[in-house]
């Protein structure tokens, strides 16, 4: 936005605060005037400030806001949280005509209102929630199955409320409430998991690298965007570029000069179809001229090849005089990679472990210099190697 079309918002945004901060101060507090004018001037000067030098980050809010909202709603969290509200209404107006009108026990009366509610809960999620994910189990079938997991979670929520009204003495709707909200959580990852069990993708599949990126689980979306943004920041869209072991990564979406090569034929006709633009082929990194390219990725692959050296020494030739490389590896000098990689599906084909300073002293033989480098997660290295 222009300087002026920015100050017609901000000044009489910030002269209104001055006003109120004003009457507050002086009507509120009973605060000496000239005291609330000169506090009121301090405060629409810092305000006026973080407005005018931060407007792009402040105008990007309610966008960033409504992006996490939609990628709960993609991750299925915002609509198990509606369905659990439903049933959560349900169960609390069964609950307290139970207790209050028949007389029941709170406890009594809460488990056969969560048994009644699990009805509710499944049918919604059958239908709605989950319903993108792989289930072969009709509606009955898929309840008993959901009934016997849920039991558990109803278990658990029976103790605390038990906790919250015998211990802490609380209302016993107070503690159901309560009960429901710590649950929640538990609830959702306990029912995802071993009820509606998500599609689970072979490293060999033709989606794999795609799948993860947009439909993994929170940890591997938010893994692999942060290595296609670095990647994407690093290098210019109109980079000539190669990628090498591209598989049907998404990365490759942001250039259009580009030449994917992967030993899956499966994972290249697939990317054709995604970005036929680009160039998906089985050929050799031999197969291109020495200096034919002005970037070259190699994103988790290193780690995966018998002979890294031979692969950095095709980089380097391949790349022109002043072109970027990056490579992405686990750093195994760090702790976290070790724990990680104990929940990778493919951990036994690591057969090269790189560190950062193995990683430089093998590129440097071969003329490649590290300029950058950034950790996600704190141990996955993303680094960026120029040809001097």
């Amino acid at each position: 936005m222009k300087a002026r079309n920015k100050n017609i918002i901000i000044i009489p945004f910030v002269i209104l605060i001055g006003i109120l901060l004003t009457w507050l101060l002086t009507s509120v507090f009973d605060i000496w005037l000239v005291a609330s004018i000169i506090v009121s001037v301090l405060v629409i000067i810092d305000i006026g400030y973080i407005l005018n030098n931060y407007w792009h980050f402040i105008t990007r809010i309610p966008y960033k806001i409504y992006q996490f909202i939609k990628y709960l709603y993609k991750q299925d969290i915002i609509k198990f949280a509606v369905v659990g509200s439903i049933g959560v209404g349900f169960n609390f107006s069964f609950l307290y005509l139970m207790v209050t009108v028949g007389g029941y026990h709170y406890l009594l009366s809460a488990a056969i209102a969560a048994i009644f509610t699990t009805v509710i809960n499944y049918t919604l999620n059958h239908f709605w929630t989950f319903k993108k994910t792989k289930i072969n189990d009709n509606w009955f079938v898929g309840w008993l199955r959901y009934k016997l997991v849920d039991d558990f979670t109803i278990l658990i929520y029976l103790g605390e409320l038990a906790l919250f009204v015998e211990l802490f003495g609380m209302w016993y709707i107070a503690g159901a409430i309560l009960a429901t909200i710590i649950n929640y959580p538990i609830r959702f990852l306990i029912i995802r998991k071993l009820v509606w069990q998500l599609r689970k993708h072979n490293q060999t599949d033709n989606t794999y690298e795609w799948e993860s990126y947009y439909n993994g689980n929170i940890v591997q979306m938010w893994w692999k965007r942060e290595i296609a943004n670095t990647v994407w920041k690093w290098i210019p869209s109109d980079t000539k570029l190669l990628n090498i072991g591209c598989g049907s990564s998404p990365i490759s979406l942001n250039y259009t000069n580009m030449v994917g090569i992967d030993t899956n034929e499966s994972k290249l006709e697939f990317m054709r179809g995604k970005h036929p633009v680009g160039i998906y082929s089985t050929q050799n990194t031999k197969d291109f001229a020495d200096g034919s390219f002005d970037g070259v990725l190699l994103i988790e692959v290193i780690e995966h090849l018998d002979n890294p050296i031979e692969m950095v020494a095709e980089i380097s030739r391949l790349l022109k005089v002043g072109g970027k490389a990056v490579i992405a590896t686990p750093d195994y000098n760090k702790m976290l990679w070790r724990l990680a990689e104990q929940f990778t599906p493919y951990k036994e084909e690591h057969c090269s472990n790189f560190n950062i300073d193995k990683l430089d002293n093998l590129c440097q033989k071969y003329n490649l210099y590290p300029v950058k480098y950034k950790y996600v997660a704190g141990c996955d290295l993303i680094e960026l190697f120029v040809k001097g």
